[in-house]
């Protein structure tokens, strides 16, 4: 039903989306730009909601997997996400202790750790650093957060749970807990002073 309802909203918002794209006109006044580009930018966010509900239906089902460089993907999303984090002054450490190999399908290791590092590039505040450890068995990510007040543990990988008026989970670590549910792998998740999460093998 979900599936169903994800596609059944696609046309809508690409609808709308043309719609804004013409009415957007140089008459406007700065408060109707102001609130037109609002729109645009949530129906955007709406897009990429329905692309990551769908990318998790599509590959639950994939099964092919390798023997992947966890450094390796880490770098090139690094690399891949630099705009979002030079823009926000933040600095990346990598501690690799040891070599980390993932046995996972391709596709979706690059996706578990690219939400991963969007989640704490996103979260962390500017000037900030997060720091990426390495070992044999687990990888850690942890950065700091703003203030938001208290927040229960049970919260943070429930999709779409807001804890301040513009402060809220999305569907990142959500996907990421689903995806591992059923893998040879855990997922470890804290919120203290700072936002740590661990990925790690489970013990047989």
């Amino acid at each position: 039903m979900l599936e169903g309802f994800t596609h059944e909203m696609k046309t809508p918002i690409m609808a709308s989306q043309l719609l804004l794209a013409n009415v957007r006109d140089d008459s406007l006044s700065e408060e109707q730009q102001e609130s037109l580009l609002a729109t645009e930018n949530e129906l955007k966010k709406l897009q990429q909601l329905i692309k990551e509900i769908l990318f998790v239906f599509h590959n639950q089902q994939a099964h092919d997997d390798q023997p992947l460089s966890v450094r390796e993907m880490i770098d090139h999303l690094i690399e891949e996400y630099e705009v979002l984090w030079s823009d926000k002054g933040l600095r990346i450490e990598i501690d690799q202790q040891q070599e980390l190999t993932f046995f996972y399908h391709p596709k979706l290791a690059k996706k578990i750790f690219s939400n991963l590092l969007s989640n704490a590039i996103f979260h962390s505040p500017p000037n900030s650093v997060v720091t990426i450890i390495l070992t044999n068995k687990q990888l850690t990510i942890k950065n700091p957060i703003k203030k938001t007040g208290p927040l229960k543990h049970s919260d943070l990988a429930k999709p779409f749970f807001s804890y301040g008026e513009e402060a809220g989970t999305g569907l990142g670590l959500y996907i990421v807990k689903t995806m591992l549910k059923h893998s040879h792998y855990g997922f470890t998740f804290d919120c203290q002073k700072d936002f740590t999460v661990s990925i790690y093998k489970k013990q047989d």
